[in-house]
């Protein structure tokens, strides 16, 4: 393919790398360099004929430069390879009249908004976007298409200020995090229509991907597709060549993008197109003009012999060149080191990293001293290495592994831990993921020790930075995942024939099918029918019962008289609950004959999916009177270790809804023989013999009795606030537990760690959640906002748990402390809404 108009001599604006440099070079054009002058190395002037440094060069001042160099010293063509000065290179270029691609292409494909309304009414398969400028546009296209929705800048790259929105609490929180109330100094979301342009965006589900190319003449050549892989941010966190896709796929996608760049009036030059492979077919993201980052350029280098820079250089100098052959058969891939946050202590590992086979090169770019952000964007990554292999799953791997190698530890993180192990680290499966808000500190911190794979029954969004592979399955059915399992489902994460070392999961519904699993796989667990009769209550009851563990007294019933009868046996006041949920939903006091008929109908209301059914759904219970308790235990080889316990709140009588928890780190009753004793006693009574629980009890006047066993970690944050008091890391141990290992129990801080849940005054349907940051005391630790506009708050009993508006967790020295920054915290969130009739 040979150019009509040659290029002899051209301009390049910006980037420190000089590899865009020596391949034209390479093609024997005469080399006019522009660039920030702080990035100008002597590599740049060994490379170019001439060199402009510009302090601190805008877009604005490189055109005006570039105009007047043109004057002194004509160029055939002006040309960047990064985003800065994209749309100035085709202003140059436009200005001068050097052909290249139309300015209005450039225009496009620069600003996202602008991108869609041109696309809109060709053959481009249509994606729902519209732009934003304040917070009640996005609220409107939530409404209209539904979450989870993108939230962009318009003009944005390397996944700076993007946005995955779930649900409405997170649309709002969006919306006042870039909201600047007209300040003026930052792109923002406010109320008025002054505010900066955004794009919201569908939320696409399917693996992602990016189409390199290159055009001449409007004729568009595909040279690879590579895979991409993104975490909850949708930041770019690896990449492989080629991807791993069907012969359809691949024309599926390059058609796709023929037809973008047809319909933007892209003429010539290297292109990089990112897709989301749906299950209606391709849809674009956005488009680019220039070569792809992150590496690609040499990934494809490595994989298919394309040399991107180089084939540009070579055909604009007018050499003919290939774009048709076959790719060679090999593979690259990249792989980014995303530890978690905090900050950095020591660093180490690189030499391993470099080391390992295949690895070609090896980067960690984080220091001592540096603080881990969370990865919001491209800058945030800490490191990168890429490899090459005989497929796209061995180049992935050896990227992988290499990362692993790096050393990052980090101080004051109470729910991390160093962020890779130089170690070979076990492939641990996990059942169910749950909900971001609840349990992402857990995955995250499981994720540092071991190769996490997921089965889950949708695909998974905000998990991707913690796993390393997935499988879709029914996470109930024992029988389809044992088979999945079995079939290899590893493979996204390792070799085909490599086996779990270990089956986890924290969810309650998928317990007993967790423990059917691990049965299954001949790993650790606790019997199938152990775990059963924690979830059955009242076959937890008989069990406890029949082994003389201090209990509630309990009958099930199916009906009205026979819950009367029940009570009048036990005598009042009882305690009526459903045989199968948890989070004390539906539990209700009956202080006498009067109250217990709707007692009874409130327990039989609530209802889940996912929830075994029983003859006799009902149970009637002794009133336990006295504080309650919940107690986090390692149990191994029957042996229970109890790591620490939680004191509960309880509120909105006659329900139990558990308003409140508070974890201290020595507390007395850790050593208090009763409660040890029956702990113990009421584990072996049920036959669990390896796994994690949550055991509720009433100190009550004639000592500890069991409440219920959950065969899991506590929900309600309970766990992470166990990490910040007492520095024992139960997601970690639970992961340690699986696998076989020997979990590290011991305490390494003493502090008091607390979290309230918020509810309103009355029942309403939620405006807004507003929180004063300027209010909240110094020991708070976090504050969460779970109640998003429209979202109907009824309090307990009518519908426990959901109607929290919000959370704050404190951490201090001493109890009161704890609870006075609680108070104060609390003040400092406030809920608006329309009274419910």
């Amino acid at each position: 393919m040979i150019r009509n108009s040659v290029v002899k001599s051209v301009l390049i604006i910006g980037g420190m790398r000089t590899e865009v440099l020596e391949a034209a070079r390479n093609a024997g054009l005469h080399i006019t360099y522009m660039g920030p002058e702080s990035s100008v190395t002597q590599r740049h002037h060994d490379l170019a004929d001439a060199v402009t440094a510009v302090p601190g060069l805008t877009p604005e001042q490189a055109v005006r430069a570039a105009i007047a160099l043109h004057e002194a010293a004509p160029f055939d063509l002006a040309l960047t390879a990064g985003d800065t000065y994209l749309q100035a290179v085709a202003q140059i270029n436009h200005v001068l009249g050097l052909g290249a691609n139309a300015l209005r292409t450039i225009s496009a494909v620069n600003d996202k908004a602008l991108m869609r309304d041109v696309l809109r009414g060709t053959v481009v398969r249509q994606v729902a976007a519209a732009t934003v400028r304040n917070r009640d546009d996005l609220r409107e296209f939530a409404a209209a298409h539904g979450f989870p929705v993108i939230l962009k800048p318009a003009r944005g790259s390397g996944s700076s200020g993007i946005h995955v929105i779930g649900d409405p609490p997170e649309l709002e929180s969006a919306a006042e995090e870039l909201d600047f109330s007209g300040t003026g100094d930052r792109e923002g979301i406010g109320d008025g229509e002054g505010a900066a342009s955004w794009v919201v965006e569908e939320f696409l589900v399917g693996r992602e991907f990016s189409v390199e190319t290159h055009s001449t003449a409007g004729e568009h050549h595909l040279l690879a597709v590579t895979e991409k892989f993104t975490n909850d941010n949708r930041v770019e966190i690896g990449h492989v060549v080629p991807a791993r896709i069907t012969p359809a796929e691949r024309a599926a996608l390059a058609d796709e993008t023929k037809a973008v760049l047809t319909a933007l009036g892209v003429q010539e030059g290297p292109g990089h197109t990112e897709m989301i492979l749906t299950a209606r077919g391709p849809r674009l993201i956005e488009t680019h003009t220039r070569p792809g980052g992150d590496a690609i350029v040499e990934l494809v280098r490595l994989a298919t012999g394309f040399d991107i820079h180089q084939l540009t250089f070579s055909w604009l100098s007018g050499e003919p060149v290939d774009m048709v052959r076959e790719p060679f058969a090999g593979a690259a891939a990249i792989w980014f080191c995303t530890p978690p946050e905090g900050r950095v202590t020591a660093v180490g590992g690189v030499a391993e990293a470099l080391a390992c086979e295949g690895v070609e090169d090896a980067v960690l770019t984080a220091a001592v001293g540096d603080v881990i952000p969370p990865v919001r964007t491209s800058e945030d990554r800490a490191g990168f290495a890429f490899a090459t292999g005989a497929d796209a799953d061995t180049a992935l791997a050896r990227a992988k592994e290499s990362v692993a190698q790096f050393a990052v530890e980090l101080a004051d993180a109470a729910d991390t831990t160093p962020a890779v192990d130089a170690a070979e680290r076990p492939l641990l499966l996990l059942i169910g993921s749950g909900g971001q808000v609840w349990r992402e500190y857990m995955l995250r911190s499981m994720a540092t020790r071991y190769r996490v794979h997921l089965f889950c029954p949708e695909p998974p969004t905000w998990e991707l930075p913690y796993i390393e592979g997935h499988g879709v399955v029914d996470t109930l059915d024992v029988e389809a995942m044992t088979a999945l399992a079995r079939a290899g489902s590893a493979s996204a994460s390792a070799s085909a024939s490599e086996e779990f070392s270990g089956v986890l999961t924290y969810e309650e519904t998928r317990v007993e099918a967790a423990a059917g699993l691990a049965t299954a796989l001949g790993l650790r667990t606790s019997p199938p029918e152990a775990v059963r009769a924690c979830r059955d209550k009242y076959a937890g009851r008989e069990a406890l019962r029949r082994a003389g563990v201090p209990q509630a007294e309990s009958i099930a019933v199916a009906g009205l008289e026979e819950a009367r009868e029940a009570a009048d046996r036990i005598g009042y006041p009882v305690v009526v609950k459903p045989r199968a949920l948890s989070a004390s939903c539906g539990v209700t006091f009956a202080a006498g004959p009067e109250q217990l008929e709707e007692a009874f109908e409130e327990a039989g209301r609530i209802w889940f999916d996912e929830v075994a059914t029983y003859e006799r759904p009902i149970l009637i219970e002794e009133f336990l009177d006295g504080p309650e308790i919940s107690v986090e235990a390692v149990c191994r080889d029957g042996r229970v270790t109890a790591l620490f316990v939680a004191r509960k709140s309880l509120g909105y009588a006659p329900g139990f809804e558990e308003t409140g928890h508070l974890v201290l780190a020595g507390d007395p009753l850790l050593d208090d023989p009763r409660l040890l004793k029956v702990l113990q006693d009421a584990h072996t009574a049920l036959g669990l013999t390896d796994t994690v629980t949550h055991t509720e009890l009433r100190l009550t006047g004639d000592g500890p009795r069991v409440v219920e066993i959950n065969a899991r970690v506590g929900g309600d944050r309970i766990p992470y606030l166990g990490g910040l008091a007492t520095g024992v890391d139960i997601g970690l141990i639970a992961a340690d537990l699986a696998v076989g290992a020997v979990p590290d129990t011991e305490p390494t801080r003493s502090a008091v760690a607390a979290i309230r849940f918020l509810y309103p005054d009355r029942d309403l349907t939620t405006a807004s959640v507003e929180v004063d940051r300027d209010r909240l005391p110094d020991a708070t630790h976090d504050v969460q906002v779970l109640a998003g506009p429209g979202k109907e708050l009824r309090l307990p009993p009518k519908d426990p748990v959901r109607s929290r508006y919000a959370f704050v967790i404190a951490v201090a020295g001493t109890e009161q402390s704890c609870a006075a920054a609680l108070d104060e915290a609390a003040a400092a969130v406030t809920v608006h809404g329309t009274p419910l009739a």
